[in-house]
């Protein structure tokens, strides 16, 4: 248990609830779960609540405490130079692959439906995708492909134009590399399948992501490093919060301004230049 460890120190009389939330603030910057505290938080309350019944307090530090709720920590973020030289070498030397990442870049997805996309849910022609699927495990260990898990994550997503002609080239080839597969190929209808047409593994793209990034020296380059430089440079370049989340599929908006609360700097300095200009004397 953890709770020694932290506590086990302080005079039970003397423990705060400045002291138990102090606590909770160093287990989260580990890393540690909010089931985990949730946890510690029913032992020790159990435990000084048994100590308040037997006069040895005469207040429980518990009752101080708020709710515990998720703290995001603040994303790490590709710098924009490191994120084209990655793309610019996979151009050359894995142009399939490089389409993979492009789109991971300029979209947000998450892996799991980028893997499980089909092209009977992209519209060249219209410049845009439908997320309607999401890469599971199956029974006997295989992978397969099922719904988004929230509402919100079933989108559509615009693309630009330059994305259109990444992945117009990627079915070209795609088309010569079935001709060449023959009869082995399985014919899922996947955009981004491994090589004889089925589900590529989620550990597989960001080994692969990860070898080649790390070649060139950007370090820890991952498919979520791309969802947040995607949605950190949105946010950077003054798009609509709104718009941005739904591009990313969160359930609320309020999710994406709390990861992404760095990206907005410049904002405030608007607001306060807005309000000062208008109570100017």
């Amino acid at each position: 248990m953890r709770l020694k460890p932290e506590l086990g120190d302080i005079p039970l009389q003397r423990l705060t609830s400045r002291d138990v939330s102090g606590m909770e603030d160093r287990l989260l910057m580990r890393g540690v779960g909010l089931s985990v505290l949730r946890y510690a938080r029913q032992v020790l309350t159990s435990i000084l609540n048994y100590a308040l019944k037997s006069g040895l307090i005469t207040r429980s530090p518990m009752t101080g405490l708020g709710a515990l709720a998720y703290r995001p920590k603040e994303p790490v973020v590709p710098d924009v130079a490191s994120v084209i030289r990655v793309l610019a070498h996979l151009r050359e030397v894995e142009p399939d692959f490089h389409a993979l990442c492009h789109l991971l870049a300029h979209t947000g997805m998450r892996s799991g439906e980028v893997l499980a996309l089909r092209w009977a849910d992209v519209s060249l022609e219209g410049g845009h995708l439908a997320v309607v699927n999401n890469l599971m495990k199956v029974s006997g260990g295989g992978l397969g492909a099922g719904p988004p898990k929230t509402r919100a994550g079933r989108r559509r997503i615009d693309l630009d134009t330059g994305t259109v002609e990444v992945l117009r080239e990627h079915s070209v080839r795609q088309l010569a590399r079935r001709t060449e597969v023959g009869d082995a190929w399985q014919d899922l209808g996947l955009v981004f399948p491994n090589d004889v047409g089925g589900y590529m593994s989620r550990d597989a793209l960001l080994g692969r992501l990860q070898r080649r990034a790390s070649g060139l020296g950007v370090m820890s380059l991952t498919v979520r490093a791309l969802r947040h430089f995607h949605a950190s440079v949105a946010l950077q370049e003054g798009h609509n919060p709104v718009v941005v989340s739904k591009r990313l599929g969160h359930s609320r908006v309020s999710v994406t301004l709390d990861i992404y609360a760095h990206a907005l700097p410049a904002w405030q300095r608007d607001v306060a230049e807005g309000v000062a200009g208008a109570l100017r004397e």
